[in-house]
C-alpha cells in the first residue's frame, strides 16, 4: 500500500511478513520499525524543532532590537 524510502530491506533480506490467508495478496512487514517511516517522522521532528527555536531565537531579536530603538 505504500513504501519507503530508502527501502526497509534490501533484496534477499529475511523479514518476517504477515499476512491474511483469505487475501494472501495484502501482506505487510511484521517488524513495525521497519515499515513505519520512522526515520521520516523524526528527520520532520528535528527539522520543526529547528525552525521552532530558529524563530524564538530571531523573536528575541526583533524584541530587543525594537526596545532599543
Amino acid at each position: 500500500m505504500y513504501g519507503s524510502v530508502p527501502a526497509p530491506a534490501r533484496p534477499g533480506d529475511r523479514v518476517q511478513v504477515v499476512y491474511d490467508p483469505d487475501q494472501p495478496t495484502r501482506a505487510r512487514v511484521a517488524d513495525r520499525h521497519l515499515a513505519s517511516g520512522g526515520c521520516l517522522a523524526a528527520t520532520t521532528f528535528a527539522a520543526g524543532l529547528a525552525l521552532a527555536v530558529l524563530g524564538g531565537l530571531l523573536g528575541v531579536v526583533a524584541v530587543l532590537v525594537l526596545a532599543n530603538a
